[in-house]
């Protein structure tokens, strides 16, 4: 039974990476050598416990496992997002930013190198996505596979994790990104950061490529899912589609601008639309494809 939302976390009931970053992380700047050395190659051995393996993925997540495992994944960026740079004063600092099927995007390794920020955490499906950033030298340093949490509760997500350094400075950013159905993720499902005294819940959320990937059909379940781990006050910062949906279909669907304020229509929500631009979509071939830029936030207070 799931413990609920608003339910104090003992430390018997915390996933195992909360204890398990600060050593490993100075094992990391060890092994770097130099704090400045963020875009090193960083080579650590694999000392932690393979996770057994889960329950088979929702089908849902097929087409997705399919593929990264033939290499079609012209949505990654090799660059930071220029909508996240134009925008990130708009959700940082955060102690913790949310970043949904996060891929192996080198946003992550960005976000968590700003002043302010604790830990980012990403979702991702795909264990194949892990073993690229994993290999990857110019993102996350000491990026691997640590062990499922304690036998109270065990998670339903295997976790990843790693850190940057900071910039300017010579503290170190985490990293950890769950793997498993982002559909299910609850606030019980996150590490631990310096203000969570009770159940996580994020204070920011980029969603550049997330919404966009999910069928219509589970959109719903997946704004529940910001219901739940988006904390009073927290903003997400949007990037959604708009194109003629009888000229193409997606993935990367269509999500106009009418249904993100579907989406979002309760009142725990506001949505104020940042900004539009034309860009391109390459399986789309003469369509004509704007980007839309949101930021919601959850009302309340803490």
């Amino acid at each position: 039974v799931d413990a609920p939302h608003h339910a104090v976390r003992s430390s018997a009931s915390l996933p195992l990476w909360t204890f398990q970053f600060p050593t490993m992380l100075m094992n990391v700047l060890r092994a770097v050598g130099a704090a400045g050395a963020v875009g090193g190659a960083v080579a650590l051995a694999a000392t932690t416990t393979e996770c057994a393996a889960g329950a088979s993925p929702p089908i849902y997540l097929g087409r997705w496992f399919d593929g990264w495992a033939k290499g079609r994944t012209s949505f990654h960026k090799k660059d930071v997002h220029p909508t996240l740079l134009k925008y990130s004063d708009k959700i940082l600092p955060a102690d913790a930013v949310l970043v949904p099927l996060c891929g192996k995007t080198v946003d992550l390794g960005w976000l968590a190198a700003q002043p302010g920020t604790d830990v980012v955490i990403g979702t991702e499906a795909v264990e194949q996505a892990m073993v690229q950033l994993q290999e990857d030298p110019g993102n996350v340093l000491g990026f691997q596979k640590i062990p499922k949490g304690d036998a109270v509760r065990p998670p339903r997500f295997t976790g990843w994790a790693g850190g940057v350094m900071k910039t300017g400075s010579t503290s170190v950013g985490r990293v950890v990104v769950l793997e498993g159905d982002h559909l299910v993720l609850d606030s019980v499902d996150l590490p631990a950061f310096k203000s969570s005294a009770e159940m996580p819940q994020v204070s920011a959320v980029w969603d550049r490529a997330s919404l966009v990937a999910m069928r219509p059909q589970d959109r719903q379940r997946y704004v529940e899912v910001y219901d739940r781990v988006v904390a009073p006050n927290g903003k997400i910062l949007l990037v959604a589609l708009s194109y003629d949906q009888t000229a193409a279909t997606g993935p990367p669907w269509a999500v106009p601008e009418a249904d993100v304020h579907a989406l979002f229509s309760s009142p725990t929500w506001t949505v104020e639309k940042l900004d539009k631009n034309p860009t391109e979509v390459g399986k789309f071939k003469n369509v004509e494809v704007h980007e839309e830029v949101y930021l919601i936030t959850k009302q309340g207070s803490k």
